[in-house]
């Protein structure tokens, strides 16, 4: 912000304003799609799954 010029400050504030909520959201994407694979990978190696019918425990 201090390397723009006076007159693009509301400019150069909008974007910045714009940017750290994009980075955000998109952290928080990234962060959910880890934890689920974690989950999903912890959740097929249950023995739960084992005792399942093996055409249902495909489909999950």
């Amino acid at each position: 912000m201090s390397g723009s010029p006076e007159e693009k400050a509301g400019n150069a504030g909008a974007l910045e304003e714009t940017l750290y909520g994009f980075g955000g959201t998109l952290g928080v994407a990234i962060l959910g799609i880890v934890s689920a694979l974690i989950c999903h990978h912890a959740l097929a190696d249950a023995p739960v799954s084992a005792a399942m019918d093996p055409a249902v425990a495909e489909q999950a």
